[in-house]
């Protein structure tokens, strides 16, 4: 075989060879990007910020109502379970508020979601750096073939054979177990202590971006303030006080707060079974944390919470205009 004909073979060969990856990957589809996404149940696989960045690019407008925005404190909170409106969760581990702008501009590419929570939590913006990949549109060109993907493909099949467990479920939520944990470095550094809570610019500037761009498309905003178990929040009350006031100068009247820390839920804090480690809760914690989160936005949307958008009727999406329609089935007679 002469060297032309070896290096026509060659490349023709090796042009079939990702042809053909190409394709299957764009079959397998398992971030919903290639084909339609609606209906489909997709978990995340692999590098969970790698999957929720290109997940919410379709996935999530095709199938939920809407976000939570947050940081491991939420990240297992099951919000795909609820009644009044079904969430996605983009919480991530370690997460912070310039990774969150990243996985929420990609929901927010298209239609965007019809509503938002947002968690309030100084760890959110206590830091800007990136604690795993830095999130950019190239991702989306790797799910055609990647490193990540093939990570991905090796979680997946591993968990198929029994031999790792499915952490996520199809709405984002994470499973972190049941038992006692202790609390990590950085946890401790920020909570433990009288200590105000310190603020790194950067991520608190993502926050108010993300802010803006969800009202930017008249998308309703609530906020969240977790719960902190009791003997960790005492003393760092003041902390929490002087950061929420920080994080909500700017809230409009039609946002809603769901605070945690707040006298009524003083029971819940005090139960230590509630809590891995003070911050992040067990199971039950989460169910009943999410249940209350649950309640509360069936309240707002009777209340006519997602009624108070400025975008005209017919411009709104669909999901919202859905959940409109249940506020009213739900509105207390006699309003």
């Amino acid at each position: 075989m002469s060297s032309r004909r070896w290096l026509v073979v060659t490349v023709a060969t090796t042009l079939a060879a990702v042809a053909l990856a190409v394709g299957a990957n764009s079959a397998l589809d398992i971030y919903g990007l290639f084909r339609d996404p609606t209906g489909r149940a997709l978990p995340v696989y692999g590098n969970e910020r790698v999957a929720k960045y290109l997940l919410g690019r379709r996935y999530v407008q095709a199938n939920f109502d809407g976000v939570l925005i947050g940081s491991s404190v939420s990240a297992n909170w099951s919000v795909g379970t609820m009644h009044s409106a079904r969430l996605y969760n983009e919480s991530v581990n370690g997460g912070n508020m310039v990774e969150e702008e990243a996985l929420l501009d990609q929901v927010l590419e298209n239609s965007g979601p019809g509503l938002a929570l947002l968690v309030v939590h100084p760890f959110l913006t206590s830091s800007h750096e990136s604690n795993s990949v830095t999130l950019t549109p190239r991702e989306y060109w790797g799910a055609l073939g990647s490193l990540n993907l093939l990570d991905a493909y090796k979680n997946a099949f591993k968990i198929r054979l029994g031999r790792e467990q499915q952490v996520f479920d199809v709405a984002g939520s994470q499973d972190f177990g049941d038992g006692t944990k202790k609390l990590n470095a950085r946890l401790q550094a920020m909570m433990l202590g009288t200590s105000d809570f310190e603020i790194d610019p950067v991520a608190l500037q993502s926050y108010r971006e993300v802010v803006a761009s969800l009202r930017a498309r008249h998308v309703p905003v609530g906020f969240v303030i977790p719960p902190t178990e009791e003997s960790i929040f005492e003393p760092k009350r003041e902390a929490f006080r002087k950061y929420v006031s920080v994080i909500l100068a700017d809230r409009s009247g039609d946002d809603r707060v769901l605070d945690f820390t707040a006298d009524e839920f003083a029971a819940f804090r005090a139960e230590t079974a509630n809590f891995s480690d003070g911050v992040h809760l067990r199971v039950a914690g989460a169910r009943t944390v999410t249940a209350v989160v649950d309640d509360r936005i069936k309240t707002w949307i009777a209340e006519g919470w997602l009624g108070h958008s400025q975008m005209p009727h017919e411009a709104r999406p669909r999901r919202t205009a859905q959940l409109i329609k249940l506020g009213a089935a739900t509105q207390p007679s006699g309003r």
